[in-house]
């Protein structure tokens, strides 16, 4: 069983990847670039998800420009034998 956890992988860095475990090229592009909307997707046997996530930023962290939380996501690859997990944005 594998767990492979990337975070903002360029489209070179995660083809080895996508190749290596046989991941659908539609799903592999959504990975790869943030700003996806939540879904769960099938693709043969694999499973695509995308979630969001928020993280508060404590008030003594904020500076002129930031906001009160912060927003990414973390889209999941799972198969029979791997776990594959891509974040974009900073806590995840």
């Amino acid at each position: 069983f594998a767990w492979i956890g990337l975070h903002e992988p360029t489209e070179e860095e995660f083809a080895g990847i996508a190749r290596e475990f046989g991941l659908h090229p539609l799903a592999v592009e959504d990975a790869v670039h943030a700003h996806q909307r939540p879904k769960l997707e099938r693709y043969d046997d694999t499973l695509f998800t995308v979630f969001k996530t928020i993280h508060y930023v404590e008030h003594a962290e904020l500076t002129a420009t930031s906001e009160v939380v912060e927003t990414g996501e973390v889209m999941c690859f799972t198969g029979r034998d791997f776990v594959i997990t891509v974040r974009h944005g900073g806590q995840g």
